[in-house]
């Protein structure tokens, strides 16, 4: 009797054991869904991929499962490094009609389209009309319309460039990008301008970031005038800025304190000057910034020696209590040259009184 009592003890027991460490592990399988959204999507895609011989239906949910996580993916590391200026992911929906349609709803960019049999082609139009509504949702208002179409010029080829997909980079670049930039000059030269930041780290961690933060401030308000002139002129001082070769002078400075922007970029200077003057020029700048309105500095350095000054100087302004680190991002830039350096901008904010 005692016997039969233990061994109905050890089955429950060991029954508890395994259901308990099956919950364990759907805890685990959910958690992992609901952290990795564009990872789970981009084995629906595999999966779908596999069945899609079967029928037409399946074919289309392969195609935009793959499209989904391939700009979801993108668009998650675009958020992060501009801060808040692509937050939307995307949902295709497929139709009838050849005109293509984006809208807003539930926090996802749904682009309503006519499925292709070539998947190149459906990447193209899915990241063209994505990034017209996702990229600086609320900023690209405050835009003149040909800068706004410049700037996602830029941004839609940085999909196919970062997610590898070089048969749609090729499409989009053939028949989109360079057409447009033959025929109009104006295209031209702000897609060169953006070119131009986009390799010195700006066009991501500084202009898409103040636009969007200008437009989170503004938005509704009806674009006036004044206002698509002072996001021109924000544009203009950054291709300045980044032109500059080292040693240069910028000309009016590298504080560009407006009505409605209050932005300075603090460049680390050459190694000798360093050696010479070391940080407290530096922090003296910084803090004349501060007192003329700025209320961010983008503290940026290249290569690894003027990357540990910039951390050191971000470190001793952070440690006064009155300014915030909101980013430090570490990467890849190219010299005139071609060669590559490592590039740091670092986001310093001032808090209020």
């Amino acid at each position: 009797m005692i016997s039969l009592l233990q061994a109905i003890i050890d089955f429950f027991t060991s029954l508890v054991g395994i259901l308990s460490g099956a919950l364990g592990f759907l805890l685990l399988v959910l958690a992992y869904v609901l952290t990795h959204p564009e990872t789970v999507e981009k084995w629906h895609s595999i999966l779908a991929r596999g069945f899609s011989y079967v029928s037409t239906r399946a074919e289309k949910a392969a195609v935009s499962t793959n499209i989904q996580a391939e700009i979801n993916s993108f668009a998650k590391d675009m958020n992060n490094e501009t801060l808040g200026a692509m937050p939307y992911g995307i949902k295709i929906e497929w139709t009838r009609e050849a005109t293509r349609e984006t809208l807003l709803r539930s926090g996802e960019v749904i682009v309503r389209m006519k499925h292709h049999r070539d998947q190149s082609r459906n990447m193209v139009y899915a990241a063209l009309a994505y990034v017209s509504k996702g990229f600086l949702p609320h900023g690209r208002h405050y835009l003149e319309e040909k800068l706004a179409r410049s700037a996602d010029h830029i941004m839609t080829r940085k999909v196919f460039v970062k997610r590898s997909l070089s048969d749609a980079l090729h499409l989009y670049v053939s028949e989109f990008l360079e057409p447009e930039v033959k025929h109009d000059p104006t295209i031209q030269r702000h897609c060169e301008a953006f070119e131009r930041l986009d390799r010195e780290g700006f066009f991501t961690k500084i202009f898409a970031r103040e636009i969007e933060r200008l437009g989170l401030r503004l938005y509704p308000a009806v674009a006036t005038s004044d206002i698509v002139k002072e996001t021109s002129d924000f544009v203009d001082f950054l291709q300045i800025v980044a032109e500059k070769r080292p040693g240069e002078r910028v000309p009016g400075g590298t504080l560009f304190v407006r009505p409605r922007f209050r932005t300075a970029i603090a460049l680390i200077a050459s190694a000798d000057v360093l050696a010479a003057a070391g940080v407290t020029p530096h922090l003296s700048w910084i803090s004349k910034c501060w007192d003329r309105g700025a209320d961010t500095v983008y503290l940026c350095a290249r290569g690894s020696a003027n990357i540990k000054v910039a951390q050191g100087i971000a470190r001793i302004l952070v440690s006064t209590g009155s300014v915030e680190k909101l980013s430090d991002d570490t990467t890849t830039t190219y010299s005139p040259e071609g060669e590559p350096v490592s590039l740091i901008i670092i986001v310093l904010y001032k808090k209020g009184p």
